[in-house]
C-alpha cells in the first residue's frame, strides 16, 4: 500500500511518496544522512529490518520502492525488499540500478515495484515472483499505486484522481494529503482501522542538490521535519 507520483522538469525531477504500513509496524526513522562505497546518499529506515522505502544519492540517482500484494507467494531465505532499495543507494544512474538489481539473486524477494530516476531516464523494474521485466517510464508525469485491500478499485480511483492534478508541486503535495472520495481505505492519504499512510516523503532533484523533506505520519496531520540537502557531485 504506496503511491508514488513525479514531475520532470527543465531543473530536474521532483518525487512524492505516502508509505502505508499496517499500524502493528514500527514507524521508520526520519531521513538521515549515510554513505555506501563512498557515496553519500539521503533515505529515512525502516527500523524492523533497517531497509528504506526511498532514497536520493549525490549522483543525481533516487529509487523509490512499491510492494506488490497481488503476487504474493512463498519466498525461502526471504530477505527484505528495502535492502534491495539500500543496495542501490551509491548507484551513478538508472543503468548501473539496473544492473545491480539483474545480478541479485532476486527470487529472495516478495514481489515488488522499483522506480529508478536520474536526470536522463527512469524506469520501473516489476518483480512478480515468477518474471523480472524492466520498463522505461517515458511519461514525464506519472503516478503508481498499490494496495493490499480491495486493489483494483483502490488504484483506479486513485488514478483517475491523479488525471485531474495539476503538475506543479503543491497540486502534487494536496494530492498526496487528499482523501476523496472520503478519508478511507481508497484515499490516497490512507486510513483503516488496521493500516495507515505512516509517512509522505518528497524529494526536489536539482542539477546541484538533492532535497528530502519528510512528514511523519499521515500528510493531512503529520510532524513535517527539517528537509536535509545534498550538494550534487560535480561531474
Amino acid at each position: 500500500m504506496c503511491t508514488l507520483t513525479w514531475r520532470y522538469s527543465q531543473d530536474g525531477y521532483h518525487l512524492h511518496f505516502n508509505r502505508d504500513e499496517s499500524r502493528l509496524r514500527p514507524r521508520g526513522t526520519a531521513p538521515d544522512l549515510h554513505m555506501q562505497n563512498g557515496v553519500r546518499f539521503i533515505a529515512p529506515i525502516d527500523p524492523q529490518a533497517q531497509g528504506s522505502w526511498i532514497l536520493c544519492n549525490q549522483n543525481g540517482f533516487s529509487a523509490c520502492l512499491l510492494n506488490n500484494y497481488i503476487d504474493i507467494t512463498p519466498v525461502e531465505g526471504q530477505r527484505s525488499r528495502g535492502l534491495l532499495v539500500r543496495d542501490l543507494s551509491c548507484a551513478a544512474n538508472v543503468n548501473e540500478a539496473i544492473s545491480r538489481i539483474s545480478a541479485e539473486d532476486i527470487s529472495r524477494y516478495q514481489p515488488f515495484d522499483a522506480f529508478l530516476f536520474d536526470f536522463a531516464e527512469s524506469s520501473e523494474v516489476s518483480w512478480n515472483g515468477r518474471q523480472m521485466l524492466i520498463s522505461p517510464t517515458t511519461e514525464h508525469h506519472g503516478f503508481k499505486s498499490s494496495s493490499g485491500f480491495d486493489a483494483e478499485n483502490v488504484i483506479a480511483g486513485r488514478r483517475a484522481q491523479f488525471q485531474q492534478v495539476d503538475e506543479n508541486r503543491n497540486s502534487l503535495r494536496d494530492f498526496h494529503r487528499s482523501h476523496f472520495p472520503e478519508k478511507s481505505a481508497y484515499s490516497v492519504c490512507m486510513h483503516r482501522e488496521d493500516a495507515c499512510t505512516q509517512s509522505y516523503t518528497e524529494i526536489l532533484m536539482t542539477h546541484k542538490t538533492a532535497r528530502m523533506s519528510y512528514i511523519d505520519g499521515p500528510p493531512c496531520s503529520g510532524t513535517a521535519s527539517a528537509g536535509l540537502e545534498l550538494p550534487l557531485k560535480t561531474q
